[in-house]
């Protein structure tokens, strides 16, 4: 289920296209990090989504 969950989030970033993100490691940055970094809404929806 982690990897899962770390997939998930994965494919947010690469969606918003932050690389430093992902250059510091996906597995450690919360949705609401992401959400926070990008304040796009639908962003914060896409962290919401059922895993």
């Amino acid at each position: 289920m982690q990897r899962e969950a770390r997939y998930r989030r994965d494919l947010v970033v690469s969606s918003v296209g932050i690389g430093w993100l992902i250059n510091h490691g996906c597995q450690t940055i919360a949705c609401e990090d992401i959400a926070a970094a990008t304040a796009w809404n639908n962003q914060v929806e896409a962290c919401k989504l059922p895993v």
